[in-house]
């Protein structure tokens, strides 16, 4: 959504449906994720055309230094967007909950969701996930980690925590695990089929994994939670966060709006 867009879409439903909802509060974090994101957009445009890799066979120490510099630039541009969207995702579910401190895992927990009952969980898996990478990898590091940046021209920019003290990732119970988990899951999570590499599949179940309900997670949405930070696991790319923002945001507007108890324009 455009600035815009949200405007009408989102922030004027909800200040109909909301008493207490300030619209500022959450107008402010949505706009700084779309200056990301168009500032992305246009690092990436003027990013020579070519790979880093055919830049320096060829020679072409200035294109080489273009390129590496706007790739830089736009997995600090990834991490920000990251750390917008969280705050975003935050300050919704507590301006419309009009509660000060309510976090979106405070909220899945129970802990003042009443004006949001209706919220669709589906929608709020992605963001979920969003807040999760960026508390465990780009904010809080419990262990040293680098980030190393995927993509190439033309392709999207990823970032994929590794870590750098040397101990395993996955220990042998956790392979056990992300079995157990595949097998629970097949079916029911897009591309576990498609690898029988516990890494791999780490990441997918980190992105499928059902929230539960409201008031409980899913005790196998914890254990994934937790296993993850122990293997190198790929983050969405620039356009995936702010469409995972933008789903979760309609999805609350449309949950408060089918409260009964919500105040009518």
């Amino acid at each position: 959504m455009n600035i815009e867009v949200f405007r009408s879409d989102v922030l004027n439903p909800l200040s109909k449906a909301v008493p207490g909802f300030i619209p500022l509060r959450c107008e402010g974090p949505y706009h700084d994720l779309l200056a990301c994101d168009a500032l992305a957009s246009r690092v990436e445009h003027g990013a020579p055309p070519i790979s880093a890799f055919d830049a320096a066979k060829n020679g072409n120490d200035a294109a080489l230094k273009a390129i590496l510099t706007a790739h830089e630039d736009l997995v600090v541009l990834l991490k920000a967007q990251y750390f917008f969207a969280a705050v975003f995702v935050d300050s919704l579910v507590a301006t419309v909950c009009e509660l000060k401190d309510l976090t979106l895992k405070g909220f899945l927990k129970g802990k003042g969701h009443a004006p949001l009952q209706k919220v669709d969980l589906a929608a709020t898996l992605d963001v979920y996930t969003v807040c999760v990478f960026r508390h465990k990898f780009l904010a809080h590091l419990g262990f040293p980690r680098i980030g190393i940046s995927m993509g190439a021209p033309g392709t999207p920019i990823r970032i994929s925590p590794s870590r750098l003290d040397g101990q395993p990732t996955l220990l042998s119970a956790d392979v056990a695990t992300v079995e157990e988990l595949s097998q629970r899951y097949r079916g029911r999570i897009r591309d576990l089929d498609r690898t029988t590499n516990p890494y791999e599949r780490v990441s997918i179940l980190f992105y499928g994994v059902p929230l539960g309900h409201l008031g409980s997670l899913n005790d196998d949405r914890e254990t994934i939670d937790n296993m993850v930070e122990r293997n190198l696991c790929e983050s969405l790319d620039r356009v995936e966060v702010l469409a995972a923002v933008d789903r979760f945001a309609l999805a609350v507007t449309h949950a408060v709006s089918a409260e009964p108890g919500t105040r009518e324009g």
